[in-house]
């Protein structure tokens, strides 16, 4: 599965400009690992609804491969889950 062109206009309120500002103040700019954060934070909310910000959960691996073949690192590496 492959990132469509047209993917960035699928997510409602984003512009091709966009960058993503995180509750804990971090930017990401528009790249695979900004879509590599939406699609994790959607699967959760769809899965689990919503959690608040301290909650965290540990996603499927066959969901977290899936996203990250579909939006691969540029240099290959991931941070994974961090457990509070």
């Amino acid at each position: 599965m492959a990132k469509s062109d047209n993917f960035p206009n699928e997510i409602e309120g984003f512009d091709d400009d966009a960058s993503l500002d995180l509750s804990c103040g971090e930017e990401i700019p528009d790249t695979s690992e900004m879509y590599r954060y939406v699609a994790y934070r959607q699967l959760a909310r769809w899965a689990w609804g919503y959690l608040g910000q301290k909650v965290k959960v540990v996603l499927p691996s066959c969901a977290v491969n899936c996203i990250r073949n579909t939006f691969p690192s540029d240099s290959g590496s991931y941070t994974g889950f961090k457990p509070q």
